[in-house]
């Protein structure tokens, strides 16, 4: 059955096509007087006609049938969505059922993408912040690395420099305690305060001390008669203490290591002595009078 020429006009003025569309008829008191259109394909055709008088009127409340209106994306109850229209003439009104269920269905699926998308889009940008503020603490701890390796670098430079500057002036202060003549007694003297000083290092091993005593006879005499035998003895001695008291205040182990093939084998200032004491140990030997 075609649809009533006053919906027709309706859906054309609204630029709807006709396809899809049902028309139920009503009168005044909103009996069902006819049927018209697609009403098998939305579920209209069943034969409980109160059923349908009592639902749209539910629906259609608050609208005016004589005047018109329409009531968007109506739950049909059977799978269906529709507009529905409202269509007034003389003796009676349409209610024009036009199914909007896959249009419906395609704007949910394109607000349920652009979701999914806002959602994605959210995430990516989180992950991007974190990412850039993980790349800020990188490059501040490798700022923070570099800067302390650098200082350390000129640390241990300027430790190094003096160090050297020590050892140099132990090294010539050593020579000059050795370089006495005979008569004086001053080899004699150092000798002695050099074993002493090996029996007292504890730190040191029975080889290495062995190794030191045989090296002390060996060293050349030079004589030298501007060195007077006392200042000469309270120096070596002076020298001798400071490295003993130090050795047993800090518990610090030495190792001198001696040249057997140098022509000075009693060189032993130039032995290594653990970085972290190094410079502590030759400022205490180098802060003895003389």
């Amino acid at each position: 059955m075609s649809l009533p020429p006053a919906v027709q006009k309706h859906l054309q003025r609204e630029n709807l096509g006709a396809g899809g569309v049902a028309c139920l008829s009503f009168d005044s008191d909103w009996r069902l007087t006819a049927r018209s259109g697609a009403v098998r394909e939305l579920g209209l055709d069943g034969d409980n006609q109160d059923v349908l008088e009592r639902q749209f009127r539910e629906l259609c409340h608050g609208q005016s049938p004589t005047r018109g209106g329409r009531v968007p994306q109506v739950n049909l109850g059977n799978g269906h969505y529709a507009d529905l229209h409202l269509v007034g003439e003389e003796q009676c009104f349409h209610v024009a059922v036009v199914d909007v269920s896959e249009r419906l269905l395609e704007e949910q699926a394109l607000q349920q993408r652009a979701q999914e998308n806002k959602l994605r889009s959210y995430q990516q940008g989180r992950q991007l912040r974190e990412l850039r503020q993980q790349l800020l603490l990188v490059e501040a701890e490798r700022d923070a690395a570099r800067a302390q390796v650098l200082e350390l670098a000129m640390q241990a430079e300027l430790q190094g420099q003096r160090l050297q500057g020590a050892l140099d002036r132990v090294d010539s202060e050593v020579r000059r305690l050795l370089q006495l003549e005979p008569g004086q007694g001053g080899r004699q003297r150092a000798e002695q305060l050099l074993e002493q000083a090996l029996a007292q290092i504890g730190h040191l091993s029975d080889d290495a001390r062995q190794a030191l005593a045989r090296l002390v006879p060996q060293a050349p005499i030079v004589a030298d008669s501007e060195n007077e035998e006392l200042d000469i003895d309270q120096l070596a001695a002076e020298l001798f203490r400071g490295l003993r008291r130090l050795i047993r205040e800090q518990g610090v182990k030495l190792d001198l290591r001696t040249h057997r093939r140098s022509a000075d084998p009693l060189r032993f200032a130039t032995g290594s002595v653990l970085q972290t004491c190094q410079l502590a140990l030759w400022q205490t030997i180098l802060r003895s009078p003389g």
